[in-house]
């Protein structure tokens, strides 16, 4: 993997730079919540928008809400990796860690991707390659985790593919965006342990 730091999408590199790495066909730009921080708080909001893929004024507002109250707390972080087509540099989606217990050494997976045009391309098995291997090299996790809806049959797919163990079931767990009630999820976790056999 090809690692650069050059000025990314129009972000100074005055503040620290963003890693980009690259897959045969991905670009990604690696985003902690340092990051994440300053282009909500102090890049220039365009550039900012573009970078995260913030589509309206809403999002942005959230965004800026959770760089204010706080990304990291003294023993939880994020690493997020914004993905875009080699190709065309065009966002396609995120793959990345959050709830990442510094002090535990544990986080939890996650991942998107925006369009229905890149699905079904193996683009984010392509990202997942590198992304978990990032997280216990880089990251020094010894666990990742993966909470996922009974019902999201692809992303139950992948993460299998990856060897993630089903360790259980976490009843009303979650309640998606604009909806009322809660929902439960599968919880799949991959050791260090069993990564590196």
């Amino acid at each position: 993997m090809d690692q650069r730091t050059h000025e990314v999408n129009g972000i100074s590199r005055a503040f620290p730079s963003i890693p980009t790495y690259e897959t045969d066909r991905l670009i990604l730009r690696e985003v902690r919540a340092e990051h994440q921080r300053f282009l909500a708080l102090k890049a220039p909001v365009n550039q900012a928008r573009m970078f995260l893929n913030i589509k309206n004024d809403e999002e942005w507002q959230h965004e800026r809400n959770k760089a204010k109250q706080g990304l990291r707390t003294w023993d939880t972080s994020s690493c997020w990796f914004m993905l875009f087509d080699k190709a065309s540099g065009s966002p396609i989606g995120a793959c990345g860690f959050h709830n990442w217990f510094l002090l535990h050494r544990r986080a939890e997976i996650g991942y998107l991707l925006i369009d229905e045009q890149w699905k079904r391309l193996g683009l984010m098995s392509e990202a997942l390659k590198f992304v978990i291997p990032f997280g216990f090299d880089q990251l020094n996790l010894i666990r990742m985790e993966a909470c996922i809806s009974p019902e999201n049959k692809a992303s139950l797919s992948i993460i299998q593919k990856f060897n993630f163990q089903l360790e259980g079931l976490l009843r009303k767990h979650y309640t998606p965006k604009g909806s009322n009630f809660p929902e439960d999820s599968m919880l799949f976790a991959l050791l260090e342990s069993d990564f590196r056999i």
